[in-house]
């Protein structure tokens, strides 16, 4: 099987602004860190620590919220497609090694499917919010879970490139004004594309 991870959809992002299914606490927090960069292993891990319901990304995927999407589509590969809760082997059960592969067939159907004209709209989104979303995992930590909601309200590139000024003012409070300025200068070819 090919290597893949998850990644919310339209759906799971306008969820986070909108709140509209009025989820569970704990679902909805790991709705917010499935980042397509997390791998299945650390979102159950996630899962595990806060007594979230073994099956939540199971649970995500059946509502439409997150997607799996093949290992490098749009972050670095993962290998743990399907760990129970606890760390256990993958899962053998046939019905949901189906659904696994039924959703990879899906996520890979839909990413050759892409269109070349909204591709480069599109790029130019998933690149801030990657960038964005990893600078917040990585340097912010659990004080940036409000800037991460902030990114996931962003339904655009622009609207992503309105919240730059204050995620730089974030990432200085963090880890100071050459680090935020570095950042932001090598962040700065992916937002003037």
């Amino acid at each position: 099987m090919r290597e893949v991870m998850y990644r919310k959809t339209e759906a799971g992002r306008e969820e986070i602004s909108q709140r509209t299914r009025k989820l569970p606490t704990q679902l909805r927090t790991i709705l917010l860190m499935v980042d397509g960069q997390r791998t299945p292993a650390q979102l159950r891990a996630l899962i595990n620590d806060m007594k979230a319901p073994p099956d939540t990304l199971e649970q995500l995927a059946l509502e439409g919220l997150i997607e799996l999407v093949p290992a490098g589509f749009n972050a670095a590969g993962v290998v743990d497609v399907v760990t129970p809760r606890g760390g256990a082997a993958p899962a053998t059960d046939t019905a949901e090694a189906a659904a696994v592969a039924a959703l990879e067939a899906q996520a890979v159907a839909e990413a050759q499917e892409a269109d070349d004209a909204s591709a480069a709209q599109s790029g130019k989104y998933i690149l801030l919010y990657e960038k964005m979303s990893e600078a917040v995992r990585a340097h912010l930590g659990l004080r940036g879970y409000f800037m991460q909601l902030k990114i996931e309200r962003c339904t655009t590139a622009d609207e992503l490139e309105e919240l730059l000024p204050e995620f730089r003012e974030a990432l200085a409070k963090a880890k100071g004004e050459t680090f935020a300025s570095d950042w932001l200068r090598a962040l700065s070819p992916v937002a003037a594309s």
